[in-house]
């Protein structure tokens, strides 16, 4: 567990511990900084993901760090299912839920390259969502 991950939980601890403490509203604000970090961590985690799949990039406009939900939405919709699989595994990634993109691990590995599996394999040693 990195220092800001180690943070957020002794914060979130101490918001759980006492609700209403004086130091409430200042833990918050923390909390809300810290986890800022962590999302932005995590966003640079998923593009330098994204670089080993660039055939993906399409997908997301990097600059402003969004999904193109539509084209992603219409890419899924003309590929067959086993066709979109590493796209649904970067949606479900970026999201955190699988089912938003209908992506199943056992399906997906069944079809997936050797290079995408490379790719989701160095994901669950250290597995982060956006």
């Amino acid at each position: 567990m990195n220092a800001a991950a180690a943070r957020l939980a002794q914060i979130s601890s101490e918001l759980k511990d006492s609700p209403l403490s004086d130091k409430t509203r200042e833990l918050w604000d923390e909390f809300k900084k810290v986890k800022a970090v962590i999302n932005q961590e995590n966003e640079n985690r998923f593009f330098k993901m994204l670089e080993a799949a660039p055939e993906l990039k399409q997908y997301w406009d990097i600059p402003e760090r969004m999904p193109k939900m539509k084209s992603i939405q219409t890419a899924l919709h003309r590929k067959g299912k086993e066709d979109g699989v590493l796209l649904r595994f970067f949606g479900s990634v970026w999201f955190g839920n699988s089912d938003m993109f209908d992506f199943d691990f056992i399906h997906a590995v069944k079809h997936m390259s050797e290079r995408d599996i490379k790719i989701v394999r160095k994901w669950l040693v250290s597995p982060f969502f956006c």
